[in-house]
């Protein structure tokens, strides 16, 4: 009996593993960066980790200003009326750019997931978490700003034209991290394995980790409740419930 029951045992461990897999950008590749294990591997010092940290913020607070500077240009000027190839267009470009989004924004949820998890393994978990933060951030940020620079849209061409501006904003890191060469941590992106659950009682605790385990919580309900599925229908919502005024009792 006891045999089987281990055998058993054995047979349930590797399905409390769960992979998380990430995209190649800066973020995920100061993340990997911030490894004990990576640090050793590729040789870096604290002062190397502390450069490629102060560099993602550098391209956050980028990707931020420009974000800002496309919502005041678009000064929120709601078309109700448009012609039919323009809201077509327009429904469309949004449904690319969060299609986009997506794996990006599902890149910070891991990220911020492994490190409330398995804070051990790194140097600086907060600062892992972190970019977590900024890669989940930025995409949320660009949504709502891309959807309030739609607003304004007349012509199929502007649409087409805002979707590409978006698409470089949102690919930013990544350009940035091809354009170094010999940029080692890129290499080291791929998959991440969580051996315990979150809510495991055991699993190690970071400094002020209910803070952090609670803003992990709040961001991926937001993600798989709204943002996953909802966000490319918003372009069309409000002009549509504009247009039911007075004409719906």
């Amino acid at each position: 009996i006891n045999s089987y029951s281990e055998i058993d045992t054995k047979m349930k461990e590797p399905s409390k593993n769960k992979e998380l897999k990430l995209t190649a950008t800066y973020y995920t590749s100061t993340y990997y960066a911030l490894m004990k294990k990576n640090k050793k591997d590729l040789k870096l010092k604290e002062s190397d980790q502390v450069d490629l940290f102060y560099r993602s913020c550098f391209l956050f607070c980028i990707q931020i200003m420009f974000n800002m500077v496309l919502f005041l240009y678009s000064g929120m000027q709601f078309n109700f009326i448009r012609k039919t190839e323009v809201c077509v267009s327009l429904f469309f470009t949004v449904l690319m750019l969060h299609l986009t989004c997506l794996p990006i924004a599902r890149d910070g949820i891991g990220m911020m997931k492994y490190v409330v998890v398995h804070n051990d393994e790194f140097t600086h978990p907060i600062s892992a978490f972190i970019l977590g933060f900024f890669a989940m951030i930025t995409m949320i940020i660009a949504e709502v700003v891309n959807i309030s620079n739609s607003q304004n849209k007349k012509t199929v061409a502007d649409a087409i034209a805002g979707f590409i501006g978006f698409k470089i904003i949102i690919d930013l890191p990544k350009i940035y991290m091809d354009s170094m060469e010999e940029f080692k941590p890129k290499n080291l992106v791929g998959k991440l394995t969580l051996k315990m659950s979150r809510r495991n009682p055991d699993r190690p605790k970071m400094q002020s980790d209910w803070f952090f385990n609670s803003l992990f919580v709040v961001f991926n309900v937001f993600y798989k409740s709204l943002f996953f599925y909802f966000i490319p229908f918003a372009t069309i919502l409000y002009p549509m419930v504009k247009s039911l005024e007075g004409n719906v009792a």
